[in-house]
């Protein structure tokens, strides 16, 4: 029997939505979760990682519960670029605030990277600013103690909305990203198409 849908799941910034899209490109059904991050402080925007999972997996569910989930061929996921999720790989728990592509806390990251502007935009095609995941990742690194602990444990990940939410959908099974979404990490070599040494070490 032929798979009629392709589902999509899109993690916006603002809420969550899922759809089913037939080949000839119509939707079969869809559902809006709404999804709002906090703003605790000027120049602070977070998300509860719970937060996130939960409105995935509940549009997720009305969407296959409409179609039949025998009749989903793939999913897709697309979601916020620079924001950044940190996660304990043992137990699925996230680790502090998931600080948004909004969120500039991480100015003094930015400010101490041993990187140029200049370099950084040759690589990434991007620019050295808080807006993106690198910094996010090393302020959560310097400052949230349970990311501290599991890191020399070696049971930390970090990475975009959608690795985290595929890594939930495939029962910690997949950790997974695309080049456009490993390009807003300021950690990627566009030229190149793999992780940069220089830029790696550049964050810590």
């Amino acid at each position: 029997m032929k798979k009629e849908y392709i589902v999509s799941l899109d993690m916006g910034t603002s809420g969550c939505r899922a759809a089913a899209v037939r080949a000839d490109g119509t939707i079969g059904a869809q559902h809006y979760f709404p999804l709002v991050p906090a703003r605790p402080a000027p120049g602070l925007s977070e998300y509860n990682a719970e937060d996130l999972w939960h409105a995935a997996e509940q549009s997720l569910r009305a969407v296959l519960d409409k179609i039949g989930p025998q009749n989903a061929a793939a999913l897709a996921v697309a979601s916020q670029r620079s924001t950044v999720v940190l996660w304990d790989t043992k137990t699925g728990e996230s680790v502090g605030p998931v600080l948004t592509w909004e969120d500039g806390r991480a100015q003094t990251q930015v400010q101490d990277a041993t990187v140029s502007q200049e370099e950084i935009h040759l690589k990434t095609g991007l620019y050295k600013t808080p807006f993106f995941s690198a910094p996010k990742i090393t302020w959560s690194l310097q400052t949230v103690p349970q990311a501290i602990s599991l890191l020399a444990q070696g049971h930390l990940a970090a990475g975009p909305v959608a690795s985290y939410i595929i890594w939930k959908l495939t029962g910690a099974q997949k950790f997974a990203t695309d080049y456009s979404l490993a390009q807003r990490t300021l950690l990627l070599d566009v030229h190149l198409l793999s992780w940069s040494e220089t830029l790696c070490k550049a964050w810590t």
